[in-house]
């Protein structure tokens, strides 16, 4: 989107009590027209294109007939000539509402068979570009590397972006051109005068806009030597080395390989800047208890020597895989010296705003030190420049909440010295087969194991007090550790007696309702709803369904029957269940649903639903008693 686009609009003729000297010409990032700070809306795209061309000419005249040839090429239509003067008239009228029709006007200049803009470096920034390389150029102290920078900052997005009409003008491509030879030339100057941190983000923006501009680039790995940042000098080297092969098959030329000689014997001893050693990692609880097998586990896959580079934690949502990650990479953090990343994908959260791997690697990036102002768009290239950064580094990578494979592939490290920790409640089974990854899947805690958690919260002594009231929470937690920790905050802020929790959750009916945080993320019916929403359809029913079934455990045929399915589209519904760990599979062919999830599947189930699917049941297992009768 341009510039000019981008502002509040003034309509063709309507009446704006300003100085007409107020008026300011955009052609980088977009054309556009700005009175007092307003853009004006330039109205049809050929009124656009028509502008675009009179800017790109400068302050110089241009002829109707290139801007016909411009906008019509070879094959221009019959009107194309009075097309081009009404788009002038209605210009002229923009600029100077209220000018007369047919009135020249002082903005628009008629030249012999064309015309010009009457406009200096005080209203165009094409003008005022160049007026700034002119003072950098005839500047010999060091400030002209400001001034350069400065210049360049005008200069800051593509040419008539937007207008794609006459993108493909040599006029147009001329300007293209300058900028990035300014730049280029900007960078020389600042690595001879010792200004190259004051021009690398231009730098940075221009060759993230250019991907294949090798003198560019080189000059970008030059700066970045030059100012301190070898590591990320290489790293700019390795992605256009690897593009140039993939995408033209090329090698990199000498321009860009003597870059990277000079930036190697910038010496080993320039380092990224601090932030490059990022450390990210969320707090760890206080009251972490009831886990110590699946630390251990998750410990030994990711310790010194071990070859395991990811470690996929999964389970039901609130059965404590983050806690349990934030806790393994705090205790293993000291063992990767250059940082650790982190980020929360939000593959199931109360906004469904997923994060895509794009604005997750943007993070990081920022993270390692990179200029985020000047970062490719493509995926691939981001990924190629994340992996370069990481690349002969010891970092932790922890991804939380993934929502599946495919929004992790892009954020995993390409060298084994990094090791990742992924949580998520779907099974990603891709990233076992593919990438090597150890899944450590959590259940819900031993009752042993969830009166520890209890304890933590609020003390031995107070489950000791009230042992029955102790266990009935315990069971109606169902050994999952949010639902614990609700409760242990609960009586933690609370005199009541644990009789009084205990009473709330002894009541079916209305146990989810104590299991309510006062946010989303510790409600237990809210976390569940996130998992459920990332459900087909046909799961999604069969889930509330489900909840009819009486039993602990009920197989393929009973669900079938529950559903009134086919059994071949049963189980495939029962295959997303399980790989969203919404249900377990016990023993072949037979599942089982965690009580709070049963109790939640039955909130979700409609009385219309309810009953047929109730009535299918009870048939199904009438049906299977006759049948084992007569045999």
């Amino acid at each position: 989107m341009g510039q000019g686009s981008r502002l509040p609009r003034v309509a063709v003729g309507e009446h704006v009590e300003v100085a007409e000297s107020e008026l300011r010409f955009v052609l980088f990032g977009g054309v556009g027209v700005r009175r007092g700070g307003v853009g004006l809306e330039l109205g049809p795209p050929l009124r656009r294109a028509v502008l675009a061309m009179l800017l790109a000419a400068g302050d110089q005249p241009i002829g109707t007939d290139e801007i016909v040839d411009a906008l019509w090429g070879d094959d221009p239509a019959p009107s194309a000539v009075n097309s081009v003067h009404r788009s002038v008239g209605e210009l002229r009228r923009l600029f100077e509402p209220g000018l007369p029709s047919r009135a020249h006007g002082r903005w628009v200049v008629r030249v012999g068979k064309g015309y010009r803009l009457a406009v200096d470096a005080g209203c165009a920034d094409l003008l005022a570009f160049r007026a700034g390389v002119a003072e950098a150029r005839a500047d010999g102290s060091p400030d002209a590397v400001g001034r350069y920078a400065v210049a360049l900052d005008l200069a800051r997005g593509p040419v008539a972006a937007g207008v794609e009409a006459v993108r493909g003008h040599h006029l147009v491509a001329g300007i293209e051109r300058e900028r990035i030879d300014v730049a280029v030339e900007a960078a020389d100057v600042a690595v001879r005068r010792g200004g190259a941190a004051v021009i690398l983000p231009a730098l940075q923006r221009l060759a993230a806009a250019e991907p294949l501009d090798e003198p560019l680039h080189a000059r970008l790995v030059t700066a970045l030597a030059a100012a301190g940042r070898r590591p990320e000098a290489l790293a700019v080297y390795a992605v256009v080395r690897d593009r140039l092969a993939e995408e033209l098959g090329a090698d990199p030329s000498e321009v860009l390989a003597d870059a990277r000689r000079r930036a190697l014997e910038a010496g080993t001893e320039a380092r990224t800047p601090a932030a490059v050693r990022p450390a990210q990692l969320p707090a760890s609880t206080s009251t972490f208890a009831g886990r110590d097998a699946e630390l251990s586990a998750v410990l030994g896959l990711l310790g010194a020597g071990s070859p395991v580079m990811i470690s996929a934690i999964g389970g039901m949502a609130g059965v404590g895989k983050t806690t349990l990650a934030v806790h393994c990479a705090h205790r293993i953090a000291d063992r990767f010296p250059d940082g650790q990343l982190y980020v929360n994908l939000r593959g199931f959260d109360a906004d469904e705003r997923v994060v895509a791997p794009e604005e997750a690697l943007r993070g990081f990036l920022e993270a390692l030190g990179d200029d985020t102002a000047a970062l490719p768009d493509r995926l691939e290239d981001r990924i190629a420049r994340y992996r370069s950064l990481l690349a002969g580094r010891r970092i932790l990578i922890l991804l939380d909440n993934a929502r599946d494979a495919d929004q992790v592939r892009p954020l995993l490290p390409g060298t084994p010295d990094c090791r990742v920790i992924v949580t998520s409640r779907n099974q990603l089974n891709y990233l076992i087969a593919s990438h090597g990854a150890r899944p450590v899947r959590l259940g819900p805690l031993s009752e042993p194991r969830a009166r520890q958690v209890l304890a933590r919260r609020f003390g031995p002594a107070r489950l000791a007090a009230d042992p029955t009231a102790t266990d009935t929470i315990i069971a109606a937690c169902g050994g999952l550790p949010l639902a614990l920790a609700i409760i242990g905050a609960r009586a933690a802020m609370s005199a009541f007696p644990l009789s009084v929790l205990a009473g709330e959750l002894d009541d079916a009916a209305a146990k989810l309702d104590a299991l309510a945080g006062d946010e989303a993320t510790v409600d237990v019916r809210a976390v569940f709803s996130w998992s459920c929403r990332a459900l087909s359809p046909t799961p999604a029913a069969l889930f509330r369904q489900l909840a009819v079934h009486p039993g602990p455990e009920v197989s393929l045929t009973a669900a079938a029957s529950i559903a009134g399915l086919p059994a071949r589209e049963v189980r495939a519904a029962l295959g997303e269940l399980l790989a969203g760990n919404l249900i377990d599979e016990v023993s072949p062919g037979r599942y089982a649903m965690h009580d709070l999830l049963r109790a939640y599947a039955a909130e979700l189930l409609e009385p219309a639903d309810r009953d047929p699917a109730f009535r299918r049941l009870v048939s199904h297992y009438a049906h299977s008693m006759r049948a084992a009768w007569l045999v």
